[in-house]
């Protein structure tokens, strides 16, 4: 077999695990097709480069609903992050989880920033992807019991802020979060002006922008009411 067929099998199915029971249905739920080459032209686009400049392109992980990859463009890591098969609904799934991650970064939550992504499979690629930037540090389950009960404590009280400026977001409803333009069904909706908090040196995402505003939903996978949420009072963007 070519290595490069063996390296997008590879890629494409589950390789880390075994289920304990339908196990050939259980991997092949967890299939994604896409373009490996592709993914990296809109990994590097992303970050405007060539994908000349891809050096490195792994599978980072393989969660219940995404499959990760970290690809290096110029020495700059991102992540890629591709729904399964089984992954359902994969385009509201991929756009409100992208819309999700821009507003609470828009309250100073230390979220990864969305780079780029597609919330259908039309694309080059052949598959909805989320493109974000790598975040480093350690994975707070390896370190824990390394910590004195100060420096826990620490943790814990930033994570109580956390939960408190994401419980202090204004949506005036239940349910998921997307851009304007990823929903394109008509539904019934209510203009809602909400205030984003800009924190010390944090830069507004221009995406909050570029797709026009955001909705909040009952369901992804219902029909219901949505709201429309467009910012007011918002400060100048910062020079991208």
């Amino acid at each position: 077999m070519d290595v490069s067929l063996k390296n997008i099998l590879l890629y494409a199915m589950l390789t880390s695990g075994l289920h304990r029971y339908n196990e050939s249905l259980r991997l092949k739920e967890r299939v994604v097709n896409f373009d490996v080459i592709e993914l990296k032209k809109a990994a590097a686009a992303a970050v405007h480069k060539d994908s000349t400049q891809v050096s490195g392109f792994f599978k980072l992980a393989e969660g219940g609903f995404n499959r990760a990859f970290e690809i290096t463009i110029d020495g700059i890591p991102v992540i890629a992050k591709l729904p399964y098969s089984s992954t359902y609904p994969k385009h509201f799934t991929v756009a409100s989880e992208v819309a999700t991650i821009n507003l609470v970064r828009s309250y100073g939550v230390p979220a990864p920033k969305i780079l780029g992504y597609s919330a259908t499979s039309n694309n080059a690629v052949g598959s909805e992807y989320i493109i974000m930037e790598k975040v480093n540090g350690r994975d707070l389950g390896d370190v824990w019991y390394k910590l004195s009960e100060k420096e826990r404590l620490k943790v814990l009280s930033q994570v109580g802020k956390l939960e408190s400026v994401l419980f202090s977001i204004p949506l005036p409803a239940y349910g998921s979060i997307y851009h304007k333009p990823d929903l394109e069904v008509p539904t019934k909706s209510v203009d809602v002006a909400v205030v984003i908090q800009k924190p010390p040196n944090f830069v507004l995402d221009p995406m909050l922008h570029r797709n026009g505003g955001m909705m909040v939903g009952d369901s992804c996978r219902y029909s219901g009411v949505h709201v429309i949420m467009t910012a007011v009072n918002l400060l100048p963007l910062d020079p991208v």
